[in-house]
């Protein structure tokens, strides 16, 4: 009989303490993956594209009205090289209640702001020469079932001239990125198409993003921007998109250290419990471990059988635990990525979990396996 027969013969031993153990160390290695996911976008300030961008909004609120003439105002600014300018509208598809945010951009400068966004030539191409192009992510392209070049109409709260808020668009181009901060379900439109057909509402918008040439000005350029419009109705406020996040991010904090606390405690309350079953199997075992050491077997080879049904046993949970966590963590994602940008299971988290699972199997098994290795040789019916 081979050392991992071995093995497998004492996981088979008591199957249901077994399958006990394996299903609370998948739950705590779930819980470690979940909250690994949700510290990216806790860590994740932004990608080094965003230190090159500052966001203003108006002061009141953070989809309050501002005149689209301000971005002039904004571009004479030393230090900024290009003003993207946004409005946002809430829009549906057919009878769908899944309802999307149309992002009506300026378009010319949509993929110098924002160069994580990579898009095929030939559809960057379409999407810029057509007024009515649609630029979607791959999760609405999914949700919707659209293809490229597909016309689709969407109803919005936006009238055009004839009274209709129905408004036709062509799917022209799909973005991806590499950045896993950036969300993959956000719709882009031309703002002029929008602009020009809207019969009230016009030339305002929601906020400006303004990409600068040397991040190390950020607040300098933010600053100067706010003066700009101290004395003007609606006035703004400018921040550099990374304490934007920043700040956005800070709501959670008390959401976060109460998280690694629970998770601290389920740990530690795990680890105890793992402690206690493998000193009981040891205790229900000691004939069995006793007479291996009589066959021959050295007391470390027996320590080393506990301590590798440990970790084998634990490896095989957190293995389970983590499986669940990523499937989990990618259909929460879409719901989530709003407030929470990079949400997301990294590969990082694969090396964190082997080596919890290590530490995990060796603090729960040391003791039970450094008393296995020191049973006698025999036992009497009293021991």
């Amino acid at each position: 009989m081979g050392y991992m027969d071995l093995v497998a013969s004492g996981l088979r031993y008591r199957k249901s303490q077994v399958f006990i153990s394996f299903a609370c160390i998948s739950i705590a290695f779930l819980l470690l993956g979940v909250l690994v996911s949700a510290q990216q976008a806790f860590t994740a300030s932004g990608s080094e594209a965003s230190s090159h961008r500052l966001r203003s909004r108006g002061s009141s609120a953070v989809t309050a009205p501002i005149p689209l003439s301000y971005a002039r105002k904004i571009a004479s600014v030393p230090g900024t090289t290009a003003v993207l300018y946004v409005n946002a509208e809430p829009a549906a598809y057919q009878d769908d209640p899944r309802h999307l945010v149309l992002q009506a951009v300026s378009a010319a400068d949509l993929f110098g702001t924002f160069p994580e966004l990579k898009v095929a030539d030939g559809q960057r191409s379409a999407f810029l020469s057509d007024k009515q192009s649609l630029l979607v992510g791959p999760d609405t392209l999914k949700r919707y079932g659209w293809h490229l070049g597909q016309a689709v109409t969407l109803q919005t709260n936006v009238l055009d001239a004839a009274g209709s808020a129905s408004w036709v668009f062509h799917v022209n181009a799909i973005y991806g990125s590499d950045d896993p901060k950036v969300p993959r379900d956000l719709t882009f439109v031309h703002y002029g198409y929008f602009n020009d057909a809207r019969v009230g509402g016009k030339d305002i918008v929601i906020g400006f993003v303004t990409s600068i040439a040397a991040p190390d000005q950020a607040t300098r350029i933010a600053s100067t921007i706010d003066q700009l419009f101290a004395t003007s109705s609606p006035r703004i406020i400018t921040q550099p998109e990374n304490q934007a996040m920043e700040n956005q991010l800070t709501q959670f904090g008390d959401f976060r250290k109460i998280a690694m606390i629970v998770a601290g405690l389920v740990f530690v309350s795990m680890l105890l419990l793992s402690h206690n079953v493998w000193h009981e199997r040891v205790q229900m075992r000691r004939i069995e471990l006793a007479t291996m050491k009589a066959l021959g077997f050295p007391p470390g080879s027996v320590s080393a059988l506990i301590m590798t049904e440990a970790l084998v046993l634990t490896f095989a949970g957190a293995l389970s635990g983590v499986f669940v966590a990523v499937g989990l963590v990618t259909m929460l994602r879409a719901h989530v990525e709003r407030f929470l940008p990079g949400f997301h299971f990294p590969l990082s988290g694969l090396g964190l979990a082997a080596a919890t699972a290590i530490g995990f199997a060796v603090l729960s098994s040391l003791l039970p396996a450094y008393k296995a290795g020191g049973l006698p040789l025999r036992l009497n019916s009293r021991d």
